[in-house]
């Protein structure tokens, strides 16, 4: 079996730079747009029995142009969420960076 992974294209959190973790952020027009670029790409090389995503909706957003192009099962699945970023869901990075909570160092996230 191969697995493929692919992060959701860009949301409207992303350009207004805002931590978005688990709140439900649409994609972009640019982030709609990549994701029928993309889906053309990868479905022109690939052929995908079944797509897993997130239950967020710019992850479901960017599946839609596999699912539609191929005709895929798809399952959403709650477990393949982003993190959950608790006081800092919803601000700015730069409103984050200034919360002694937030941990600017991305490889000691988790410890």
């Amino acid at each position: 079996m191969i697995l493929h992974i692919m992060r959701h294209t860009e949301s409207e959190a992303n350009t207004k730079n805002i931590l978005a973790g688990q709140l439900d952020y649409p994609l972009s027009e640019k982030g709609k747009n990549h994701a029928h670029r993309i889906a053309s790409w990868y479905t022109s090389l690939y052929s995908p029995q079944i797509i897993y995503s997130s239950s967020l909706l710019r992850a479901k957003q960017t599946a839609e142009p596999f699912i539609a192009a191929m005709s895929l099962p798809f399952i959403l699945d709650a477990r393949l969420m982003e993190q959950n970023l608790g006081v800092l869901s919803g601000k700015t990075y730069e409103e984050a960076e200034s919360d002694p909570r937030y941990e600017t160092n991305k490889s000691a996230r988790w410890d």
